[in-house]
């Protein structure tokens, strides 16, 4: 049989049509694959290499208090420690690679602003130097700044630039 003009016009439209979709999707997918390539080239600021993170919910009632949570992490790094396999092992909470809780913070001669937020991440003092994280200025933290709740901070380069040009945010 035969569909007339109309019905070859209608077949002819719908092949465009079929076409230039097929088109927009592989186009869609190159750009896809072009993204996901220059993802994996870039420099995370950290070694993921041989890294397992884990997450361990608490139980409130069991651990309730700061001390307690804190014994508990205690003892957990000193067994993982000591398995033969591990390298080394660190603990965090809102860490890398994953923001952590927002949290306001205040610049000194800077007016603030309620709605100023960075991701803050609480580490023990080898959090860093587990993955390899490069420390570009001050210090890293250190075995006495952990236990004593000191109010001391490694941050990143894009929490510095949140200071004033010409004010270095070192040791404030």
């Amino acid at each position: 049989g035969s569909g007339g003009v109309s019905g070859t016009r209608l077949r002819s439209a719908l092949v465009v049509a079929e076409v230039a979709i097929s088109v927009i999707l592989l186009g869609g997918a190159a750009v896809t694959l072009r993204s996901l390539n220059a993802l994996t080239e870039q420099e995370l600021g950290f070694e993921p290499a041989q890294v397992t993170l884990m997450q361990l919910p608490l139980a409130a009632k069991t651990y309730g208090t700061a001390t307690a949570r804190n014994q508990f992490a205690q003892e957990l790094l000193t067994r993982v420690r000591r398995l033969p396999q591990v390298e080394a092992a660190t603990i965090g909470v809102g860490g890398l690679p994953f923001g952590g809780p927002p949290s306001p913070y205040a610049i000194p001669g800077v007016s603030p602003a309620e709605d100023r937020r960075v991701g803050l991440h609480l580490v023990d003092e080898d959090y860093l130097r587990v993955l390899r994280v490069p420390l570009r200025r001050g210090r890293m933290l250190s075995d006495r700044d952990v236990p004593a709740a000191d109010h001391v901070a490694v941050i990143n380069e894009a929490t510095a630039a949140l200071w004033p040009a010409g004010v270095d945010p070192l040791g404030q």
